[in-house]
């Protein structure tokens, strides 16, 4: 990993809605209805954490160890302990939120972990981030053009193992055949989101 890979954190604000709606798409402290975090570092920063409201906020959190730019240089620099991160995370965060290592689990299935956040898509779709159907989101990674297989069979295990990280399959690490298929969960929480729609906040620590 490139010293500016890791120079800032991204964050992006994502509002949904099932009709067009007028404004911006920032998301207001105690607002966001789904926190997808693909750094656990940028995750846990009390700045973001402001968004989120522990009644309402659905958390999806990758706790896998992404070092900054001064970790990488200073070998002294200890990365803050995992616990505590996720501690701060799930006090702001409904109970059911799920916590998972992206990159451990795309290593396992796929060998590297380039395939991490796409994992991580999958994830959030089966637990009903986002009112979008599953087939729509892979008809996406087909027209992006970008090792279109790998990222479908991501996207789907990702989905499997929201619906069963016990599974089988899961447990056998057979990446190389098309996971189980989840249910139709996907659909429950954006159910829940009420009028004003999903409000989503993505925080990575990638900066190209």
């Amino acid at each position: 990993m490139g010293l500016s890979q890791k120079a800032y954190a991204v964050v992006s604000d994502l509002r949904l809605h099932h009709t067009a709606f007028a404004g911006s798409n920032k998301i207001e402290p105690g607002e966001c209805g789904v926190y997808l975090g693909a750094d656990l570092l940028v995750a846990a920063d009390p700045v973001n954490l402001e968004l989120t409201n522990r009644q309402a906020t659905l958390g999806i959190i990758s706790t896998t160890k992404t070092p900054t730019g001064m970790m990488i240089a200073d070998p002294a620099a200890a990365f803050p302990d995992v616990g505590a991160l996720r501690d701060a995370i799930a006090d702001r965060v409904l109970p059911e939120s799920l916590f998972l290592d992206a990159r451990a689990l795309t290593e396992r299935f796929f060998g590297n972990d380039q395939l991490a956040n796409t994992f991580l898509l999958g994830v959030a779709t089966q637990l009903g981030a986002w009112p979008i159907d599953p087939t729509h989101l892979e008809e996406a990674l087909a027209q992006n053009g970008v090792a279109v297989a790998a990222n479908i069979q991501a996207f789907r295990w990702g989905r499997a193992y929201a619906a069963d990280p016990t599974s089988p399959a899961l447990v056998a690490h057979e990446a190389a055949s098309d996971p189980p298929r989840g249910g139709a969960r996907h659909t429950d929480w954006w159910r829940a989101a009420g009028p004003h729609g999903r409000r989503t906040r993505g925080a990575g620590g990638a900066a190209d």
